[in-house]
């Protein structure tokens, strides 16, 4: 075999290995799929993925050879992600050969975004709106917050890939706390901490944390600990911008005093409405494809209706277990089903269950000096963390989705 052919197939394997990284395959799935491809190519690859790095060996009619990609982490893009699991599947099946392959990889990379701009930005906006409605906010509180979701989408926009996108989310949280605070400076009768929560929620790294708590566990600590400390920046974003845009209303306005209002609640329950709503905008916000959105919905009925329902029974923690388990069983039936990554029905159904929102009044409370109630909030983020953690584990004991993906 001439090394230019082996140069190739390891060239092809680091290049999958990228693309599956960007769009949000965790580490011990991504080191999965790259042995399966490496072994079909007869190359024995060796791999350690983190949320920064890719390095692989191999071990070839040619001898050892090293290699070493570093990586960035992207935004979720259900679609490609779809596209490379075939490509891959293409190659294991003798499809396509690895040069092939990596034509399409390199025409998948220069490929454009999915759905315009605005339509990603109303998404933003219908995400805050149907959350208002999930924390039973009233009708002030479901206006305002999609109006502070139109701004994030739009700061997610200006800041899109240049230099100002490291710092998307305190910028957003910073002009969502203006916003929200100059709004209660003029009128005070809205819960300005769920309007705020509402507006960010799409921000709140609660997926990023699961998915850290999910390497962990699978004994991936360099890349779980790299995930985690990634979830816990993004928090103190969050929480920095809030703070900061709310000190600087308060410093402007004499005599104001910022206190959480009880608000109303809605007349009506729009539960459903709110769902089925929140699941479109998931798909347009991951990215995946419209004839996608029936099952994204039905895993976003499976993961809030069943841990709604265990919740009321068993509590919280027991709750996000049974909800993992059930979202794990309906992706990983997908999976078997439809041959396509379970990772399409089980990122938007997380969504739902993650507990970004306790997170983040956990950390706006150790911002604002409130150490208790800090630490209470961020031991109960973790526990439901572990608890949908350990729901999807058991899943795959129970129905593996047979799939690296």
């Amino acid at each position: 075999m001439k090394q230019s052919a082996i140069d190739r197939k390891v060239e092809f394997i680091m290049e999958i290995g990228k693309a599956l990284h960007v769009n949000g395959v965790s580490a011990q799935n991504l080191e999965e799929a790259l042995v399966k491809l490496s072994n079909k190519l007869d190359l024995q690859g060796q791999f350690f993925a983190t949320p920064t790095v890719i390095i692989a060996s191999f071990d070839t009619d040619e001898g050892k050879k090293n290699s070493m990609t570093r990586v960035s982490p992207g935004i979720i893009d259900l679609q490609k992600l779809m596209r490379i699991d075939r490509i891959g599947d293409s190659v294991l099946a003798d499809k396509l050969s690895p040069e092939e392959a990596l034509k399409h990889l390199h025409d998948l990379s220069q490929s454009k975004r999915l759905y315009p701009a605005i339509l990603e930005v109303l998404a933003y906006a219908i995400v805050a709106g149907a959350a208002a409605i999930f924390f039973k906010g009233g009708f002030k509180e479901f206006y305002l917050s999609i109006g502070c979701g139109v701004i994030v989408g739009i700061i997610n926009e200006l800041t899109f890939n240049n230099a100002l996108s490291k710092s998307f989310e305190f910028i957003a949280a910073l002009f969502v706390s203006l916003a929200t605070a100059l709004l209660f400076s003029y009128s005070g009768d809205f819960s300005i901490q769920l309007v705020t929560i509402a507006s960010l929620i799409v921000l709140i790294p609660g997926l990023t944390l699961t998915i850290s708590m999910t390497e962990l566990a699978t004994n991936n600590l360099a890349a779980g600990t790299a995930r985690l400390m990634q979830a816990i920046l993004t928090f103190f974003k969050l929480g920095f911008g809030v703070a900061i845009g709310t000190s600087i209303v308060a410093s402007s306005v004499h005599g104001l005093k910022f206190f959480e209002k009880s608000h109303s609640p809605f007349l009506l329950d729009f539960t459903w409405p709110a769902l089925i709503a929140a699941a479109f905008a998931f798909t347009i916000l991951f990215r995946a494809k419209l004839l996608q959105y029936p099952w994204v919905l039905a895993a976003g009925i499976v993961a809030f209706f069943t841990t709604q329902s265990a919740s009321m029974i068993y509590g919280s923690d027991l709750g996000a277990f049974i909800g993992g388990l059930a979202v794990g069983l309906f992706a990983n039936f997908y999976a078997r089903f439809r041959k396509h990554p379970a990772a399409l029905i089980s990122m938007p159904g997380l969504i739902l269950l993650v507990p970004g929102s306790i997170g983040f009044r956990g950390i706006a409370s150790l911002v604002h000096k409130d150490t208790l109630a800090g630490i209470s909030a961020t031991f109960d983020m973790f526990m439901i963390a572990i608890a949908l953690v350990s729901g999807l584990l058991l899943a795959n004991i129970f129905l593996p989705p047979k799939r690296s993906l």
